[in-house]
């Protein structure tokens, strides 16, 4: 029989520590959120939203960084790709484009489309070919004439032979901000060859690339949270659902900080491995600061 070799003392304390912070983990993360719906109003992230954003496909994140300094007032936003937006613009769509009948010319208010039973006054709608879209909002529609009048003038030209279509959409809502400001707009037109994305109205503030300026969809936090910075919230709000709940990820997430002193503690005094203790010390100090949020990452 082979016996089976001995494991050192650190090793067994550390193996120990983690499956029991783990469970622990575990049952703050089934207790938090039974919690956040028991009192629905007390919660950091608005489950009435929360949840509806989440079976809606809403984004968890999305960003896009900037490629120009912004200015206050500035409606055309330099971006360093404007790829992520034909998936932002996708997620908003109701149904498949409809083709337009007729060409139109920068400035025109009048779309021609077979199928003017689809659209409705009021709407928003996504006019698009090849390199360019653009958002519109219908004024008035002419069942008769097959025609859509849209509130304002066409920023681009649309050919029937580059496949030039409308469909309605959802109002594409996105985020600018960089480290000091943020504020939401609503996307007028995309001009993939140019790489910039118009607004509908110029953003209130300004933004700056060494500042890391970002734009991106509106995400599930943006539009659930309750005036809460972001990051981490469970130092301010532990006593709620979602607080409890972060604060269990956070915990499972740094399991290793308690498990890593404990080993650290029998290397230095009882298996005299100094070298492993002051490795264990580090990796539990670069543990802590993560946890609590001392570092971002940009």
């Amino acid at each position: 029989m082979i016996e089976r070799p001995a494991v050192p003392l650190s090793q067994r304390v550390f193996g120990e520590v983690v499956y029991w912070i783990t469970i622990l983990c575990a049952i703050l993360c089934i207790v938090g959120p039974v919690v956040a719906f028991v009192d629905m109003d007390e919660n950091v992230l608005n489950p009435h939203f929360l949840m509806q954003d989440i079976f809606d496909g809403m984004a968890a994140e999305s960003v896009i960084e900037i490629d120009a300094d912004i200015t206050a007032g500035e409606t055309v936003l330099h971006l360093k790709d404007t790829g992520d937006f034909e998936t932002v613009m996708d997620n908003l769509r109701d149904e498949s484009g409809i083709a337009l009948i007729q060409s139109v010319s920068a400035g025109d208010t009048v779309l021609s489309i077979e199928r003017i039973k689809d659209f409705e006054v009021a709407q928003t709608i996504l006019i698009e070919a090849k390199d360019v879209e653009e958002v519109a909002i219908i004024a008035a529609i002419d069942q008769s004439a097959k025609t859509i009048t849209i509130a304002a003038g066409l920023m681009n030209s649309y050919a029937i032979e580059a496949q030039a279509e409308v469909t309605t959409i959802d109002e594409p809502v996105i985020v600018i901000k960089d480290d000091h400001n943020q504020e939401t707009g609503i996307v007028r037109a995309i001009d993939k060859e140019a790489g910039t994305v118009t607004l509908m109205i110029g953003v209130d503030q300004s933004y700056s690339k060494d500042a890391h300026g970002e734009v991106g969809e509106e995400t599930i936090w943006q539009d659930a949270k309750d005036g809460v910075a972001g990051g981490h919230f469970w130092k301010d709000n532990f006593t709620t659902g979602d607080g409890l709940t972060q604060f269990g990820l956070c915990l499972g997430c740094a399991c290793g900080f308690f498990a890593t002193i404990a080993a650290g503690l029998i290397f230095l005094f009882k298996e005299k491995s100094y070298g492993w203790a002051i490795g264990s010390f580090w990796i539990a100090f670069m543990i802590a600061v993560s946890a609590i949020g001392l570092i971002a990452l940009h």
